[in-house]
């Protein structure tokens, strides 16, 4: 079992430089929004105090053991009709599946078509590295012709475990675990089609999607949590160690460190143990581009409720 240590907030990086009353407001908005009493605190004086009364940061396991990767919502263009330009579908999940069972592969779905024809398409994109990535992210905005926007989540999955295709590149040579980034491996990809359309394939796990109209253009994504993700205060854990909503204090090393009070909102399929994290940093491609760039390690603390 990994140690516990308290520690004290002068001992947090960048603790009082934080920016506590923006921290509060999503606390308040997200991980414990039922406490209505809360909201009567001046945010400006009382924000951090909030946060050191209540919560005690702790320390599990040794230093610089986290392993943070960075996530965000997808905006890829497609279209409700199929045509030579727009022909991936995004699927919607078969009344046949049991969450219990393993249904078909990706390989199975895609080289059988066993999903075509049967009115499960909810619209189709332009390029199948897209999609393959929005499976991953497991929701994202489509962008249509007309310029209207068509928002998808999570439904479903087939029952797969997922298999990382990074962690296969770097087990043939073609990257390091270093140096691997989202961006790299979508390149590659592109430059060996080929090679990649096999790639995408030794990944059996496959995403179902659902059509989102309950949230506002300004919002992000629907999290586990069933609140709309914030840009770098929302983190994606695993649920069997770390209970949803609980506040975290991040400490990440790397090109561009963050220190960051952050709540967990999220999950993710790839997010395994005490000791991994994922960050979310938004919306299009500039926070494709911030977040495929993260893969860094550093401290996370957990902020325990005092009793």
């Amino acid at each position: 079992m990994e140690p516990f240590n308290d520690l004290s907030y002068k001992e947090l990086d960048g603790w009082f430089e934080e920016n506590h009353s923006e921290a509060l407001e999503v606390f308040f908005k997200s991980s414990l929004r039922q406490h209505k009493e809360l909201s009567k605190l001046d945010f400006n004086k009382g924000a951090r105090y909030f946060f050191e009364e209540n919560f005690i940061p702790t320390l599990v396991g040794s230093p610089k053991e986290t392993l943070f990767t960075g996530y965000f919502e997808s905006e890829v263009f497609g279209s409700l009709e199929k045509d030579e330009e727009y022909k991936f579908p995004i699927y919607k999940k078969p009344l046949n599946i049991e969450k219990t069972k393993k249904w078909f592969s990706r390989r199975e779905i895609e080289e059988e078509n066993l999903l075509a024809n049967q009115g499960l398409e909810i619209v189709y994109l332009k390029s199948k590295i897209d999609l393959f990535f929005l499976h991953i992210q497991g929701s994202g905005r489509v962008l249509l012709k007309d310029g209207s926007i068509i928002r998808v989540g999570f439904e479903g999955k087939n029952g797969h475990k997922y298999v990382s295709i990074g962690k296969i590149l770097i087990s043939r040579g073609v990257f390091e675990t270093n140096t691997i980034t989202q961006k790299k491996v979508k390149e590659w990809i592109f430059d060996n089609p080929e090679q990649g359309d096999e790639l995408l394939l030794e990944n059996p796990s496959y995403i179902f999607f659902k059509i989102i109209s309950d949230l506002m253009d300004s919002d992000g994504p629907m999290g586990t949590m069933k609140v709309p993700l914030t840009p770098l205060r929302s983190l994606a854990v695993d649920p069997n160690f770390i209970p949803l909503g609980t506040p975290l204090w991040i400490e990440k090393n790397g090109d561009v460190p963050l220190r960051r009070l952050m709540f967990a909102h999220d999950t993710g399929s790839a997010i395994k143990g005490l000791k991994r994290a994922d960050i979310f940093y938004g919306t299009g491609k500039k926070s494709e581009e911030l977040a495929g760039n993260v893969v860094d390690f550093g401290r996370m603390i957990i902020l325990k409720q005092r009793k």
